[in-house]
């Protein structure tokens, strides 16, 4: 989904993990056969892409509107929201994922803002960097 609007809820347990990865089609499944996780909150960024105007006001997301966007893989993000919630990564694994040319990690973080929840989140096996973060204001706990 390319929706700033939306939250990602993965919450897996120590036992029971959540498992992000691509599919084996027949030639295996290796570092950056897919774009990885994109997750577009609504926070602040310091730089942002001129072309794309002001982001969009979202009731709830980012209710007064404005602020710089950018975007990764034609994913907007960006916002005045800081305390923007884009929703929980918890006991989660990311692996095969990321597009150094398009500018992606394996776990992409574009504006996030302080209610986003990481907790217990492994990435292995990345084509490029594991985690590429664009402004925002959250916080990851390994």
């Amino acid at each position: 989904s390319k929706s700033s609007n939306g939250r990602v809820r993965a919450t897996g347990t120590f036992d029971n993990p959540v498992w992000f990865t691509c599919l084996d089609t027949g030639d295996g499944r290796y570092p950056g056969c897919w774009n990885g996780v994109i997750i577009a909150g609504n926070a602040t960024l310091g730089v942002g892409n001129p072309d794309l105007g002001p982001a969009p006001l979202i009731p709830g997301r980012n209710p007064l509107g404005g602020g710089l966007q950018d975007q990764r893989a034609g994913v907007r993000f960006g916002g005045k929201n800081d305390a923007d919630s884009s929703g929980e990564l918890r006991f989660t694994g990311i692996e095969y994922g990321g597009n150094p040319a398009l500018g992606l990690g394996a776990l992409t973080l574009g504006a996030c803002g302080a209610g986003t929840v990481f907790e217990s989140v492994l990435v292995q096996g990345s084509a490029g960097g594991a985690v590429e973060t664009i402004g925002g204001f959250c916080a990851i706990d390994p």
